[in-house]
């Protein structure tokens, strides 16, 4: 009897510790990402996104980086391929308002993220301001599941 009590917990306790869940994990400092976001205004508050070339997208925190959703894999490579499709990685743009927007895309070359940041005024480019809605809608579509 007692053997059977041993083999039980033996069992039950293999099971638990295959059943461990794997926490999804950033840093901006060493991963590739294409980040985007907005802030400013009368809290000065901003909201910033990550989307990483896998597709798992996370939101800046107080504490760190909080996972929110994860892309389908097409859908990231569009969003990455878009980016220099649309030429924004040879785009110099800092012009911030009161309220302003940014679209960030870490390489992970020895250039560092780029960053194009408006608000100040309307873009003479409209593909950033598209392109920045199609980041904005893939996460709210996602996540709106």
């Amino acid at each position: 009897m007692n053997f059977q009590i041993l083999i039980s917990v033996l069992i039950i306790s293999f099971g638990a510790l295959s059943c461990k869940t794997t926490k999804k994990t950033f840093d901006p400092k060493v991963e590739k990402y294409i980040s985007f976001g907005n802030g400013g205004g009368f809290t000065g508050k901003v909201k910033q996104y990550y989307i990483k070339p896998d597709g798992h997208v996370f939101q800046k925190a107080d504490t760190g980086y909080v996972y929110l959703t994860k892309l389908k894999k097409n859908k990231a490579d569009q969003i990455f391929a878009n980016y220099t499709t649309l030429s924004l990685d040879k785009k110099i743009l800092n012009n911030p308002g009161n309220m302003y927007y940014f679209i960030e895309h870490n390489k992970m070359d020895e250039y560092g993220p780029q960053k194009l940041t408006w608000g100040a005024k309307d873009l003479d480019d409209k593909n950033i301001e598209t392109y920045y809605q199609i980041l904005i809608n893939s996460i709210k579509d996602n996540t709106n599941k």
